[in-house]
């Protein structure tokens, strides 16, 4: 398990262990805004983190099972905020929600490569899908089939996933900013400022 906080720690959790052992894997100024794990990858824990400052970590293990960090900055003129982010079931794309109302896909094997070549900034990335809000988005999620993204408006938008040409289907009815949104199958559940939580078929 892992977990982070405001103070800029994070921390892998070790619950095979009998008392539970932990390890703080960072320790920085800037607080860690949230966490994202990779499906599907077998015994190596892959996830990613991002903070205040815009740094993405990609953090892996290496064959001794130690954990090891490869950072994605933004670049400093792109003046958005990371605000939320999500990896596919499959473990093969990756999105990212912004203060600005900007959704964006990336491949994993693009942001891996441009990790190793140690490029920086995710505008030198090739967008698979772009997609926008009119207010910031606070929470994305996958399923299967499906790309969801909600927005501070209460507006959830959810798209067919691997189709350019698909129009978002958007879900409408909660007021006051959508906080947080998963799936369960084709059951999407959502949570909102006005102290619902709603369930969606989205099939």
């Amino acid at each position: 398990m892992v977990s982070a906080d405001f103070s800029g720690r994070l921390i892998h959790w070790n619950l095979k262990q009998n008392p539970i052992e932990h390890k703080i894997l960072k320790e920085s100024d800037a607080r860690v805004k949230g966490i994202a794990i990779r499906p599907d990858q077998g015994e190596s824990l892959v996830f990613t983190s991002f903070n205040a400052d815009n740094e993405i970590t990609l953090w892996t293990r290496d064959s001794q099972g130690e954990f090891v960090a490869r950072s994605l900055h933004q670049l400093e003129k792109d003046d958005r905020q990371i605000a939320c982010m999500a990896w596919s079931t499959d473990g093969n794309q990756c999105a990212f929600g912004f203060n600005t109302g900007d959704v964006e896909e990336y491949l994993a094997t693009e942001v891996e490569e441009y990790l190793a070549t140690e490029k920086e900034g995710l505008k030198e990335l090739p967008t698979k899908n772009r997609r926008r809000h009119a207010s910031g988005v606070w929470s994305v999620a996958y399923n299967e089939q499906y790309l969801a993204s909600a927005d501070a408006d209460g507006m959830i938008k959810v798209v067919k996933r691997n189709n350019n040409e698909a129009k978002a289907v958007v879900l409408k009815g909660h007021r006051g900013q959508t906080f947080g949104i998963t799936f369960s199958g084709d059951t999407l559940y959502s949570c909102v400022e006005d102290r619902t939580i709603r369930r969606w078929e989205v099939a």
